[in-house]
């Protein structure tokens, strides 16, 4: 790649509003970024390592970098409209104003309590299977347990705590597939029977 790189994106890509994702929304948030206090790169990449970013057409960008780094491209991994960028800092844009272009958007966000996603009609890749998710942050295990048993939730993740984990895999009564994950994770699903009802 060198130090320069030409960059299109795919065909077809919408915000969650049915506005077109471009490049002009690249830049802008690039430019943002390298410009915040505050936000400085992902997974180890530094937005410093862009030198110049300019656009090319509504679907081609250029970049040139400073320096060359492998995982370059996670540099865009969290994309804003343009139009947002213009009348808010970039930092409250990863708090308060979350929009995207996924297969979910944000519908409810109760800070501390839950996040709603629905499903983003607009997502142009395979659409989800699931309506809905709703993620809840509650630090109770035992609460989130009892929730997971009663089929009130699917999913929970696990602390890293090994006698709870032994202790959750050996309760036949739970009827949970726990699995562990590369690092610190674990998934508990709940394996309620499928409402086949129409």
């Amino acid at each position: 790649m060198g130090l320069k790189a030409v960059v299109k994106l795919k065909d077809n890509i919408f915000w969650q509003d049915g506005s077109p994702v471009t490049s002009i929304d690249v830049v802008e948030t690039i430019l943002a970024a390298k410009n915040s206090s505050t936000v400085h790169g992902y997974d180890g990449v530094s937005y410093g390592i862009i030198k110049s970013i300019d656009v090319i057409d509504n679907k081609q960008f250029m970049v040139v970098f400073n320096e060359y780094s492998y995982d370059w491209k996670s540099l865009f991994n969290v994309i804003f409209p343009a139009k947002l960028l213009e009348d808010a800092n970039i930092e409250d844009l990863f708090y308060e104003d979350v929009f995207g272009c996924g297969p979910f958007k944000l519908k409810e966000w109760v800070m501390g309590e839950y996040i709603l996603l629905e499903r983003n009609s607009f997502f142009s890749g395979k659409k989800p299977n699931i309506d809905a998710i709703k993620i809840i942050f509650n630090s109770d295990i035992n609460y989130l347990l009892g929730m997971l048993k009663k089929g009130e939730i699917d999913v929970l993740s696990l602390p890293v705590d090994i006698d709870l984990l032994k202790e959750i895999e050996e309760d036949d009564s739970l009827n949970l597939m726990v699995k562990p994950g590369n690092l610190i994770e674990h998934l508990a699903i709940c394996l309620k029977p499928e409402n086949n009802s129409q």
